[in-house]
């Protein structure tokens, strides 16, 4: 069984503020893991955010373990990604 970790978050900005150049979706994959980081409108200035982490396995073969590492590291920039606001 996997250990999955999500969240689901609506954001709502009030008038005075918006989101600037807000970051694109993120899919990643590798042997053992999923990754997916989603921000979409929902309304006058409103936000959905949703993120899921999934780890399939914790005893990964050691051909697999530069691949996994390469996804851990895309998943930690993606998590660090930004929200930029200005007022309108």
């Amino acid at each position: 069984m996997p250990l999955v970790t999500q969240a689901n978050v609506r954001l709502e900005l009030p008038g005075s503020l918006e989101l600037v150049d807000p970051p694109a979706q993120v899919q990643l994959t590798c042997p053992g893991g999923r990754y997916s980081l989603d921000l979409r409108p929902a309304g006058a200035n409103a936000w959905i955010l949703e993120r899921q982490v999934e780890i399939d396995v914790f005893d990964l073969p050691a051909s697999d373990f530069a691949g996994f590492r390469e996804f851990c590291r895309a998943v930690d920039e993606a998590e660090r990604a930004r929200l930029r606001f200005q007022a309108q």
